[in-house]
């Protein structure tokens, strides 16, 4: 279903697999050797700063030596400014400090698609697109994301002032930062009266908690089979993913085998205490941004005969990080071994000198083959994602009818009811002032792919993130296939 390739700018890839405590490396003895290259690294840097033509940030010339070092050892080892530390771990805390909205950048304008019940902007009366142009007097009109979120995120009780645009009229509103939980699980829902569905974003510190939860209110309303979906889960934590694995394995099975050349082998079992779904009826969704923490998930369902795995090929990321702290709070995330699943899979797809090389074997291959979602784009429809065209349309009628939207209660009336004929004669008479070239039956062809999207953002809007979901599955080749199963 096409739908999967619809990114949104709220969701994260976390494409990562790695252990909880950074190790400081500062303060350890230097090999000669090495010295003789620190000294020769020191000479450029002096060099560069006392002898160069123009005023350069040195610092920043520092970061860019250490991307460039990892860069040529593998696609996964990277490193991380202070900054970048901090937003990456309250992630996988499962909070963070701010207002408490989601947003996407339209036309360099920051529009609010969701404000977090119960948060500082919920409580303010911040609304779904609200534009917001100023913070604390700094205009964040055509700021990138990352400057954005600098601006609006901060430390807990901090204020910040905002300059907000509603249909036109602004006003100031100043907010008292605080704690926002970030959720794992997305969706979860009776798909049929037996059947239930869960799909989670990343593998955190509360993911096993959380999906546990879940499922068990699915079990309480009647559901004997459980549609796990890791479609677009990069990963996260590797004990997360045991945690969870746990849930569904008697205690003390195989789980997954790390193995590096300097340190020594590590096998992972099921822990016990858990096992509370031994013996329901599970099917997994994967595609080609299950990664990490996600295809260890599913390798191991499929390996032990746990589950069949409905999809495509997953990413095939089977490298594990390990951090390591610096001085000044900024990390190197290096690799430091591959895993395997139980079967003895190395599922890492080959790489080069840090980059990706040509290969059909990597990844987890599904038991059930569902054409991955990027060979059915067409061109028209890439060209409507890149330039934000559904989620401004979609916003903009949102706002101009959201009284009689109210009416809508649930998803499923919204996808029979909703008449989107509106939205599309906009998209198309935008398209006509884009310069977009298509053709009219090009554009008929691509119509149902865009009024599912509009529904689903209308969805979201009305009725939060889970109903985007529950649209979009409506029609997903994968919820068809794992139904049959």
């Amino acid at each position: 279903m096409k739908h999967q390739i619809f990114i949104r700018v709220k969701g994260w890839l976390l494409a990562v697999l790695y252990v909880v405590v950074a190790i400081p490396i500062y303060g350890r003895q230097i090999t000669k050797e090495a010295m003789s290259d620190i000294l020769k690294f020191s000479d450029i840097y002096n060099c560069i700063s006392n002898n160069y033509v123009d005023n350069v940030d040195v610092s920043k010339l520092m970061d860019y030596a250490i991307d460039g070092m990892l860069s040529k050892l593998d696609p996964h080892s990277r490193y991380l400014t202070a900054q970048q530390v901090k937003e990456s771990q309250e992630m996988l805390h499962g909070e963070f400090e701010g207002i408490g909205v989601s947003y996407v950048v339209v036309n360099d304008t920051l529009n609010v698609v969701q404000v977090i019940d119960g948060g500082p902007a919920w409580e303010s009366g911040i609304e779904i697109g609200d534009k917001i142009l100023y913070a604390n007097d700094v205009c964040i009109v055509g700021m990138t994301s990352d400057s954005i979120q600098a601006h609006i995120k901060g430390k807990r009780k901090t204020k910040v002032s905002l300059l907000i645009d509603r249909g036109g009229k602004t006003f100031r509103q100043s907010l008292a930062r605080d704690r926002i939980p970030v959720k794992s699980v997305v969706a979860a829902y009776l798909v049929k009266p037996d059947v239930g569905l869960v799909r989670f974003d990343k593998f955190s510190e509360n993911t096993e908690k959380e999906v546990t939860s879940a499922i068990n209110d699915l079990k309480r309303q009647g559901a004997k089979k459980i549609i796990i979906d890791l479609r677009d889960n990069g990963g996260g934590l590797l004990y997360s993913a045991v945690e969870i694995l746990s849930q569904f394995l008697p205690e003390g099975t195989p789980i997954v085998e790390t193995k590096g050349s300097r340190r020594p082998d590590n096998k992972l079992k099921s822990l016990g205490g858990y096992q509370k779904f031994l013996k329901d009826t599970i099917v997994v969704l994967i595609n080609q941004n299950t990664a990490s923490a996600s295809e260890i998930f599913a390798g191991a369902m499929q390996d032990l005969g746990r589950a069949k795995i409905v999809g495509c090929r997953s990413f095939g990321k089977g490298l594990v990080q390990q951090p390591y702290q610096l001085s000044d709070g900024s990390e190197i995330r290096l690799t430091t071994s591959r895993y395997y699943t139980p079967s003895g899979r190395c599922i890492q797809r080959p790489y080069k000198n840090g980059k990706y090389t040509d290969s059909s074997e990597y990844g987890i291959n599904p038991d059930i083959y569902i054409e991955p979602d990027t060979v059915k784009l067409t061109a028209i429809e890439r060209a409507v994602i890149k330039k934000q065209l559904l989620v401004k349309i979609s916003l903009r009628y949102y706002l101009q009818n959201k009284e009689i939207l109210t009416a809508i209660k649930t998803p499923v009336q919204l996808y029979n009811d909703l008449d989107v004929s509106e939205m599309l004669r906009t998209l198309e008479s935008e398209l006509l002032e884009t310069g977009i070239d298509y053709t009219k039956n090009e554009f008929e062809e691509a119509s149902g792919f865009f009024s599912l999207l509009f529904k689903g953002l209308m969805a979201e809007y009305l009725l939060g993130q889970e109903a985007y979901y529950i649209i979009m599955n409506m029609e997903s080749d994968e919820v068809k296939a794992a139904l049959d199963v």
